[in-house]
């Protein structure tokens, strides 16, 4: 399955966006593949070279996540969507003022998300739908 462009909108102003390709055999999926050109390849130097890719293969061995190493919640950084409609902006600055956490949000479109999460720039990913019927789609 391909997810072409997953936002769309992002891409047309030359913002994070992410190519998600995905081979699933009898509903199994078997290959992930995440391509964001525009995230660079250190977000601590939004300036360095763009373009990442993050591979997946079922039954292989993982490569290396990078993980901070917190001692303390209030040490953690977090991610959330740049569109407020996608998430809850004010309960998750809520969450991380309870849990100490001082450091202002990464404001990230796409499945760039998950993938600032999995090299480790960010230590959690707060997504709070705004509507309690929403459901992830799965492409």
């Amino acid at each position: 399955t391909l997810d072409p462009i997953d936002r769309t909108m992002r891409f047309l102003c030359r913002e994070q966006f992410c190519i998600g390709l995905a081979l699933i055999i009898d509903g199994n999926v078997c290959l992930g593949i995440l391509g964001c050109p525009n995230l660079p390849v250190d977000l601590k130097k939004p300036e360095s070279e763009k373009g990442c890719l993050f591979v997946a293969i079922k039954g292989q061995e993982e490569t290396q996540i990078r993980l901070a190493d917190i001692l303390s919640l209030s040490a953690a950084s977090f991610c959330e969507s740049v569109v407020a409609e996608h998430s809850l902006h004010y309960d998750a600055a809520k969450i991380a003022s309870l849990l100490g956490i001082t450091k202002p949000p990464l404001c990230i479109d796409s499945m760039c998300k998950y993938c600032a999460v999995a090299r480790g720039d960010v230590d959690i990913y707060l997504r709070l739908p705004v509507h309690v019927d929403y459901e992830e789609n799965i492409w």
